[in-house]
């Protein structure tokens, strides 16, 4: 059975310092070789922040074609609503 150690061992390998001989071994034995880091002393790139001007440029053409259909809904609604009222089509009590 795998049972959790009492507190009473853990403090005994703390101060034996066991569990920090096997921290020790665990971070050397899984140690990876990490990829080298640009230098980026000169600032942010266009390259790091491409994508936020994506995100502007997406979202100004959403915008324009919303005010298109808003614009053409409320042309033809107001040009129906009128057309009702001028021919009487509606009629005013």
């Amino acid at each position: 059975m795998n049972l959790p150690l009492p507190p009473h061992r853990i403090l005994q390998l703390l101060n034996q310092r066991f569990l920090e001989d096997l921290k020790s071994r665990w971070w050397e034995f899984n140690r990876k070789k990490c990829p080298a880091i640009e230098n980026e002393e000169d600032g942010i790139s266009i390259q790091n922040i491409g994508g936020v001007f994506l995100v502007i440029f997406i979202g100004i053409g959403l915008g324009l074609i919303t005010l298109a259909f808003e614009y053409y809904w409320s042309v033809q609604y107001w040009s129906v609503l009128y057309l009702a009222l001028t021919q009487g089509g509606v009629s005013r009590r």
